[in-house]
């Protein structure tokens, strides 16, 4: 039986916490196969300054490209319209029908899974695999997860390097021109030479 991971987001930019989770997953999961799933429009929450997608599939390239399990997936890109998770989980179940499945999160979607569309069959298809974001969740988190496994929803904790990163904050940074260490340098230089949240891009 082979073991199979779906991260999903809008990796807009993709940074170092996305790739330490992408590794931990990888280990600690024995997974066979990481689907790095970039989203088109994601369902909570708005997305002002979301990079093109094409943008951000080639960032999760860069980032991941010496993790050989990862598989960066450009489906919700393709498939277009609001980019729900059960969705993607009911293709990889037809596609992995036997296999184990993985959906990895943060914190911040863990705590608030009751309100993903159809997350009961979410958590019948994939067992949910949460990175902490947070130095001091881990109290949250076992609550929730005691909450959802009386729903039959089992959970296990990623053992990733907690790194407090703001997606929003690097934002900020690369739109006055600043760079930003909490990047993979080749995605940096992917942002700068595609003048990525200055206003657009070249393309």
């Amino acid at each position: 039986m082979k073991h199979i991971g779906f991260y999903g987001g809008t990796f807009n930019p993709i940074h170092l916490g996305h790739v330490g989770v992408c590794r931990t997953a990888v280990e600690q999961l024995r997974l066979d196969r990481l689907y790095l799933t970039p989203t088109f429009v994601p369902p909570h929450k708005a997305a002002p300054d979301l990079a093109p997608g094409e943008d951000r599939l080639e960032m999760c390239r860069l980032a991941v490209r010496e993790i050989p399990e990862v598989v960066v997936d450009d489906y919700e890109l393709r498939r277009e319209g609001i980019s729900y998770t059960i969705l993607t989980l009911r293709r990889l179940r037809e596609v992995f029908p036997e296999d184990e499945i993985y959906l990895i999160m943060g914190t911040d979607n863990f705590l608030t899974f009751e309100l993903w569309r159809d997350w009961r069959e979410i958590g019948k298809i994939a067992t949910l695999a949460v990175a902490s974001r947070e130095e001091d969740d881990s109290e949250a988190l076992c609550r929730k997860a005691q909450l959802l496994l009386d729903e039959d929803i089992h959970t296990v904790f990623l053992k990733n390097e907690v790194r407090v990163i703001s997606s929003t904050e690097i934002r900020k940074k690369l739109k006055a021109g600043e760079e930003s260490n909490l990047l993979p340098s080749a995605v940096m230089e992917y942002i700068k030479g595609n003048e990525l949240y200055r206003g657009g891009s070249k393309k």
